[in-house]
C-alpha cells in the first residue's frame, strides 16, 4: 500500500493586547505604538511561516513506463537513476514503475502529496504525446493531470521529442511551474541514462538544495556536448507572450 503525501499542520495563535485608555494622551500614544507593533510583528511571522510550510522539498520524484519488451530487457533508465542518487546521498528519491493511465494518476496525485520539487518522466513519446505500456496519452490530457500540482515545480522528461513547445506550452503557462528540459530528438536508451545520471549527478553536488538557471543551463551545454545530444531547455517566463521562454545554450550538435 503506498503511503500518500506528506501532512503538516500550522498553528501559531497570534497574541492581541487590548488597549486601555491611559490617563495621559502620551500613555495612550505609547500604547498604540506597542499594539502596531505587535500586530506588524504577528502578521511577519505568519508570512514566513506560510512560507516555510509552502515550500517543496528538493528531491527527485520519479515515474517510468516503459514496454513490455523494455522491461524484459531491463531497460529501467528511471530505476537506474533512483539507485545512483541514493548512492550519492539523495536517499529520499522516489521511483515508481507504471503501466497505465490509471496508476499515472495516482502516481501525480503521490507526487503532488509529496511536496517534491522536481519530476522525472521515463517513457517513449513522440512530438505530440507519450506512451504508457498499454496506451497513449497526448499532451494536453497530461498537462489536464499534471499542472494543478506544478507550482514551484520543475519537470524533467526522458523520452524521444518529448520536451518541445506543445508539452512547453501546455505545462509552463500560468501553472507556476518552473522548467522544462528534455532530449530534443530520438536518443537511445544508453546515451539517455548516461546523460540523466551525469546530469542529477552534477547538479545535485553542487548545490542540494536548489537548481539556478545559470547552473541548469552551464551543465546542459557541458553534457550535450559530450554525449553529442541536443537537449531542449523551456523555462516560464512572465513577460514572454507564451507564457515561457527558450533557454538557449551555446552547444552545436549534429
Amino acid at each position: 500500500m503506498l503511503a500518500r503525501g506528506i501532512e503538516a499542520a500550522w498553528q501559531r495563535p497570534a497574541k492581541r493586547a487590548r488597549l486601555t485608555r491611559a490617563g495621559s494622551t502620551e500613555a495612550l500614544r505609547c500604547s498604540r505604538r506597542a499594539n502596531m507593533a505587535e500586530n506588524r510583528y504577528s502578521a511577519e511571522t505568519l508570512i514566513v511561516g506560510m512560507r516555510e510550510l509552502m515550500r517543496t522539498i528538493p528531491e527527485l520524484f520519479i515515474i517510468e513506463s516503459l514496454t513490455l519488451e523494455d522491461e524484459k530487457a531491463g531497460r529501467q533508465e528511471g530505476e537506474l537513476i533512483s539507485r545512483m542518487l541514493r548512492l550519492g546521498g539523495k536517499t529520499r528519491t522516489q521511483y515508481y514503475y507504471i503501466r497505465t493511465e490509471v496508476e499515472l494518476e495516482e502516481m501525480i496525485d503521490l507526487f503532488d502529496e509529496s511536496n517534491y520539487r522536481y519530476l522525472h518522466i521515463s517513457c517513449h513519446a513522440n512530438s505530440h504525446g507519450m506512451a504508457l505500456t498499454f496506451g497513449d496519452l497526448s499532451f494536453s490530457k497530461l498537462a489536464g493531470m499534471l499542472n494543478p500540482c506544478l507550482e514551484d515545480r520543475r519537470v524533467f522528461v526522458s523520452a524521444c521529442e518529448m520536451a518541445n513547445e506543445s508539452l512547453a506550452a501546455a505545462i509552463l503557462r500560468e501553472t507556476g511551474c518552473y522548467s522544462l528540459i528534455g532530449p530534443k530528438r530520438s536518443i537511445r536508451f544508453s546515451d539517455a541514462a548516461a546523460f540523466w545520471v551525469a546530469f542529477y549527478h552534477l547538479i545535485f553536488k553542487a548545490n542540494k538544495l536548489s537548481m539556478k538557471r545559470e547552473t541548469l543551463r552551464r551543465r546542459i551545454t557541458e553534457l550535450s556536448a559530450i554525449f553529442e545530444e541536443p537537449i531542449n531547455y523551456f523555462a516560464s517566463s512572465s513577460t514572454a507572450k507564451q507564457g515561457y521562454t527558450r533557454v538557449r545554450n551555446r552547444t552545436r550538435v549534429r
